[in-house]
């Protein structure tokens, strides 16, 4: 570009022949010769001075880089490398000059890289399609608490920097990038905290006096992506009931209520928690989880008081790999377990686990039949039943050993662990569905009586008289001598009439009389002694129900439901704070244990909070010695000794 020069006198006249001087504010985007031809090296502004005899004049020049694209599209490199446009074809449509040039433009934001900001002309210029836009940043000039890798493109946008989606930083390359829809001012800043959220089982929960545990926080930007890394202050609104540490570990000090604040950035979460008095452990009536639901009645429920302050793990074991896992059963210091799938296309195994160290102590490969269900046991012996090689079979708990197998019909049902009592065992099966009497020592088959075809159930078993639901279609409830199989009386219920494949339940008898079961989002209670529903509750209420202390614990939809055996009225609800409760639950005198697909909860009875969480969810089992254990569908069995 060639400049001119016109020198004045003090009227305005133009001087003829007097010599001009010419500068370039900055060499490094425009040179000028003697005789004031600019020749632009880089992208900038820059001001050309013109000077004769002590006086001067000036022109400010914005000279920027770029270069033509048309509709094949093409990259661009601008500004020595500092900026490439990659444009893809379609973009334009036609041949289109764009320009990228330095700005000043929302300079002032603290978590802007000096020397990033640019405008892309020309000014309103929408793409068809969207090119990436590179930018390099010098990491020497990254703003203080910076992270680098929290550095992202973004777009002006009514002086407020917005970050571009679907973007990125190479820390190596030190190189910013992200798809762009339109010109604009351009600029790599770092991302802010916009949003932090409180994790962990402890929040909106409860601890207990002497207990700790933490709670985490995961912070977020404006878009919802998770940010790594950022710094997190805690804090707590009483100390004198809880204090919370440098990482969020919260300790109980005294009984009361506080809340717990995470702050980073400027952002906050908190959550308030109950400190609750520490109870009295009592075990004096601790007894081994045998079967399924723990008892042949299936109640769930162990009548002991557990210190949520003494829960620790005491060891997680794989014992069949990462085949999923059935419940478990208890004994002797043994832990009984499957493997929990139901197909023909993997090795099902059965086996023993030393309760105190995780370690397998036998088990037994069936092969790959269609299922290995889950075991019970009574008297040294483990029974458990198979589906595609039909038997019932009886280990030795302390060595694996074969007592007996017994055939059984099976259609490729599954079900839950027999209940064995008064040396039968009864256990599910038939060629169309029913209940089984074997002799616990011979193997011997008592009898048989067919029912509705259904999966997923076992009987409850209590004073002589097995139990059955549904037995029909209109489903009822079935009792049965216990030593003939004769059936004893019916009570029908009418408000389901199918279909049943996966029940997944098994009555629960409530020691008053009743019996508890759920079906088609429906808690019900069979009065047994007038052979009668005694109540119904609607919902979304699914699986076996546990039951104990006057009192009936349901799944209902996300949340438990705790209501009044006597009645069904509702006492209250539990939710977790993330995801959905699996049935069954367990129930002690003084609180729940429930489990989601990640997590196990226990919850305290009186506030219906929870007090203490593990990272796994699974079937629950909880033997003599008070150890917890999760059999969970990774194929991981933890033990949590709660003593």
């Amino acid at each position: 570009m060639q400049l001119e020069a016109t020198v004045l006198d003090g009227s305005g006249a133009p001087l003829a022949g007097r010599p001009t001087a010419w500068t370039t504010s900055d060499t490094a985007i425009a040179l000028v010769s003697s005789t004031g031809l600019v020749t632009t090296v880089g992208a900038g502004r820059v001001t050309i001075t013109a000077s004769s005899d002590g006086k001067a004049g000036t022109s400010v020049l914005d000279v920027r880089a770029g270069g033509a694209i048309g509709a094949e599209g093409g990259v661009l490199l601008m500004l020595g490398g500092r900026a490439v446009l990659i444009v893809p074809r379609d973009a334009v449509t036609q041949s289109t000059t764009l320009l990228l040039a330095p700005s000043t433009a929302g300079a002032s934001a603290s978590r802007l890289v000096p020397g990033t900001a640019f405008e892309l002309a020309p000014e309103g210029l929408t793409f068809a399609w969207t090119p990436t836009l590179n930018l390099k940043y010098d990491a020497a000039r990254i703003p203080a608490g910076v992270p680098a890798s929290s550095l992202r493109l973004h777009l002006l946008v009514d002086g407020v920097w917005t970050q571009m989606r679907g973007g990125g930083v190479d820390t190596t390359t030190r190189l910013v990038y992200a798809p762009i829809t339109r010109t604009g001012v351009y600029a790599v800043v770092g991302i802010a905290v916009d949003r932090v959220t409180l994790t962990g089982g402890l929040v909106g929960g409860a601890l207990v006096v002497g207990q700790s545990a933490r709670l985490g926080a995961a912070t977020f930007d404006a878009l919802g992506t998770s940010l790594v890394g950022r710094a997190v202050t805690w804090q707590s609104s009483d100390p004198s009931v809880a204090t919370v540490g440098a990482d969020g570990t919260v300790t109980a000090v005294g009984a009361g209520s506080v809340t717990v604040t995470a702050t980073s950035e400027g952002r906050s979460a908190a959550t308030t928690l109950a400190i609750l008095p520490r109870p009295t452990p009592d075990w004096r009536e601790a007894v081994e989880w045998t079967t399924y639901q723990g008892n042949a009645r299936r109640t769930g429920f162990v009548p002991v008081t557990a210190d949520p302050a003494a829960f620790r793990e005491l060891w997680v074991s794989t014992p069949f790999g990462a085949l999923a896992l059935s419940p478990v059963t208890t004994a002797a210091g043994q832990v009984f377990v499957s493997t929990g799938a139901y197909s023909g296309t993997s090795v099902k195994w059965t086996g023993a686990v030393d309760a105190r160290t995780g370690v397998v102590q036998w088990s037994r490969d069936f092969g790959a039949i269609h299922g290995a269900n889950p075991p019970a046991y009574a008297d040294g012996t483990v029974y458990l039943s198979t589906s595609g090689l039909n038997f019932l079979w009886a280990l030795d708990a302390a060595t694996g050993a074969e007592r007996f197998r017994s055939p059984y019909r099976n259609q490729r049902s599954a079900y839950f662990a027999p209940a064995i009592v008064g040396g039968v065992v009864y256990v599910g099966g038939g060629e169309f569905d029913g209940v089984y009497a074997f002799g616990a020592a011979d193997g011997v088959e008592r009898w048989f009586r067919s029912t509705l075809q259904i999966d997923r159930w076992t009987p409850a078993v209590d004073e002589g008289v097995v139990y059955l639901y549904p037995s029909a279609s209109p489903p009822k409830v079935s009792a049965l001598n216990a030593a003939t199989g004769q059936v004893l009386f019916e009570i029908r219920d009418p408000g389901y009439d199918g279909p049943f494949p996966g029940l997944n339940l098994a009555p629960a008898l409530g020691g008053s009389n009743d019996l508890l079961v759920t079906n088609n989002g429906r808690l019900l209670s069979f009065d047994l002694q007038r052979r009668v529903i005694g109540w119904t509750q609607s919902g979304e209420y699914t699986g076996t129900v546990a039951v104990g202390g006057g009192a009936v614990y349901a799944v209902n939809g996300t949340q438990v439901d705790v209501r009044r055996q006597s009645d069904g009225s509702l006492i209250g609800s539990w939710t977790p704070p993330e995801g959905q409760v699996r049935a069954p639950v367990l129930v002690t005198r003084n609180l729940l244990f429930a489990s989601t697909a990640a997590a196990t909860y226990a919850v305290d009875l009186a506030t219906r909070r929870h007090v203490w969480s593990y990272p796994g969810g699974g079937a629950l089992a909880l033997n003599a010695n008070g150890v917890l254990f999760i059999a969970q569908a990774n194929g991981r069995l933890a033990a949590i000794t709660l003593r």
